[in-house]
């Protein structure tokens, strides 16, 4: 989840749901303060960077960054991104107006320690990198 300031509203991408159905997790989901409606769906799996395909296997893990805009998603064909990695810290830092990536773990279940920043068209890797 985040607080978009231009929308002034909290959005989330979908997760999978427990009855099996898989039909939120290609959903962003806006909440105004008073009722949640959906803002784009039909795109990745649900996030902007990384994640897995499957919740039990450490070899679906993504190296992929998607963009939502104007409601449609794409994939970016980019030459310098993090690597391949589930759980990785995400947050927004505000001062930068960057996207900030910490660490996670690899498809070979080892700790990631790498910390990277995405300005809205390209990751720029700035700590541990490799």
């Amino acid at each position: 989840m985040i607080y978009h300031t231009q929308l002034r509203e909290v959005l989330m991408i979908g997760c999978t749901p427990t009855s099996g159905s898989t039909s939120d997790v290609h959903v962003i989901w806006g909440w105004n303060g008073e009722q949640w409606h959906r803002v784009a769906e039909g795109g990745p799996q649900p996030s902007v960077f990384g994640s897995a395909s499957s919740t039990s296997t450490f070899s679906s893990l993504s190296d992929k960054t998607w963009k939502l805009a104007n409601g449609a998603w794409s994939e970016l064909s980019l030459e310098n991104h993090p690597a391949k990695r589930g759980s990785p810290a995400v947050a927004y830092h505000p001062d930068h107006k960057r996207i900030v990536l910490y660490g996670g773990f690899a498809s070979d279940r080892s700790d990631l320690n790498d910390t990277w920043e995405w300005d809205g068209s390209q990751w720029q890797c700035i700590v541990n990198c490799q």
